[in-house]
């Protein structure tokens, strides 16, 4: 089993001239986390605070990439860097 370790950042949004948001941003480092992702995803989705998640995706072979923006939040909430 692959193990994934994150850390937690904040991302500041500014739409049209109101006020800066901070939320947490957890980054996702992955490689053949196929198994894995969506329930890792979900979690964060559950969390009582709105949170961002960045998985930086080591180009797995497995489809994780793939799995992340078939994902309905990605773009959202949920963003990939491969």
């Amino acid at each position: 089993m692959n193990h994934v370790h994150s850390s937690i950042s904040s991302v500041s949004t500014d739409t049209k001239g109101l006020k800066k948001i901070q939320r947490p941003l957890v980054i996702l480092p992955t490689f053949n986390e196929a198994d894995n992702i969506i329930q890792i995803l979900e979690a964060i989705e559950e969390l009582p605070i709105r949170i961002s998640a960045l998985v930086v995706d080591d180009s797995s072979p497995d489809g994780t990439a793939e799995m992340v923006t078939n994902h309905p939040s990605f773009d959202k909430n949920i963003f990939l860097l491969k």
